[in-house]
């Protein structure tokens, strides 16, 4: 209904343009007949989202069918990087080619795949890659793409070190409403500089500018922005400096895990028993200033054996999954920059988008994936996945507080 008088009217429903206007208006018949599609564009947008949202949810009431694509997917562009962060994932996992991604990433199938998505009803779509996501060269029409095929309803999010949010144009993101996932790691330069090693000829220079890009998206409000933190022996004492840069910049989320798999940069116990002391004042100071962090769970992740957080499945029956059910089969897909198509970042491979349909791969192997899945506590994790340490709790958590039995 909102849509077709919407339509009647001459209003939009994508962001970016502007309705119908008659020769010889006034300007306050023009500021009225913005207004108005932006309030019908809203509306027409919340109201697709409750519909997606809804019968996603009611897929997981059934443990096993779906009446919507996943909710959110995520997929892996190629692009290079002009940073050399020292626990980059790329510099122990993947080759060059592989990162680059450049011998087996096709332009095409990803915008056909951004259009089954957006038929099957995703609303929610993360752009993330081993290089810098904003390297990637076809981003903007990317980005444009997505909203064309969703009407405006889909939120864009980017996974990035954010130091070239102004080249690709602070303007364009503002009336693409985007989202923003920035890899900080430090709130100082100095911090900020031992860890990401910019390539830049003048570091310094590109931190503040970087500074400015971030107030520029905040000051907004079109462009919500978390700053993410990977806590490791470079910045475990400097974490207080990132609340400082958020209330510079405007920025109300904070994220904040434990450096993995980088034995000379992991957390020692020195290192935990000192930031179990002290990060429950930094959680005071940032619940004061109306910061929203997960600092909470992040304390409870130091206080495990080994600083790298508790098991999720365990043999004893101590893990998150032991006692409940996992709804990811209905929430999230990823595509890795080879296409492959795979339920979680620590799944196997379900499909490739350089052979099969997306809605093929989705109502077909899928389907095995959500049964073993969503009884993963009777039955343990589906073979070949390692839910031990799985990065998907937080949103599991939430889904198992919405279904209820």
């Amino acid at each position: 209904m909102i849509r077709a008088m919407a339509l009647r009217a001459n209003l939009p429903l994508a962001p970016g343009t502007t309705p119908r206007l008659r020769p010889g208006d006034s300007d306050d018949v023009v500021r009225h007949r913005e207004s108005s599609a932006s309030v019908l564009a809203d509306m027409a947008r919340g109201l697709r989202t409750a519909s997606v949202n809804a019968r996603v949810v009611a897929g997981m009431y059934t443990r096993r069918l779906q009446f919507a694509g996943p909710r959110i997917l995520q997929i892996r562009v190629p692009a290079t990087c002009d940073h050399h962060c020292v626990f980059c994932i790329s510099l122990s996992s993947e080759s060059a080619e592989r990162r680059s991604g450049t011998a087996t990433f096709d332009y095409d199938r990803c915008l056909r795949l951004m259009d089954r998505a957006s038929e099957l009803g995703t609303l929610k779509f993360n752009l993330c890659s081993l290089g810098e996501t904003l390297l990637f060269p076809k981003l903007k029409p990317l980005i444009l793409h997505i909203r064309d095929a969703s009407r405006g309803a889909a939120v864009i999010k980017l996974v990035t070190h954010g130091t070239a949010i102004a080249d690709v144009g602070i303007d364009f993101f503002l009336e693409n409403r985007t989202h923003f996932w920035l890899s900080l790691h430090g709130g100082d330069f100095e911090t900020w500089h031992r860890i990401h090693r910019s390539d830049a000829s003048d570091p310094r220079a590109q931190f503040d500018r970087l500074r400015r890009s971030i107030r520029a998206l905040t000051s907004s409000r079109r462009c919500p922005v978390t700053l993410h933190n990977v806590v490791s022996v470079h910045n475990y004492d400097k974490l207080a400096g990132i609340l400082d840069f958020a209330l510079e910049t405007g920025v109300r989320d904070l994220s904040f895990t434990a450096v993995r798999g980088f034995s000379k940069h992991m957390l020692g116990e020195p290192e935990r028993a000192r930031l179990r002391a002290e990060l429950p004042a930094l959680r005071r100071a940032m619940r004061k200033h109306g910061v929203r962090t997960n600092l909470g769970s992040f304390v409870l992740d130091l206080a495990s054996e080994d600083g790298a957080g508790p098991r999720h499945w365990a043999k004893n029956g101590s893990g998150f999954y032991n006692t409940k059910r996992c709804y990811i089969g209905w929430l999230m897909t990823f595509v890795d920059v080879d296409g492959r198509i795979v339920p979680c970042c620590r799944g196997k491979e379900l499909g490739n988008i350089d052979r099969d349909d997306f809605a093929d791969v989705w109502h077909g192997p899928y389907a095995e994936f959500r049964r073993r899945s969503v009884s993963i506590a009777s039955s343990g994790p589906p073979p070949g996945y390692d839910c031990e340490h799985c990065s998907h709790v937080g949103l599991n958590e939430k889904a198992n507080r919405l279904v209820r039995f």
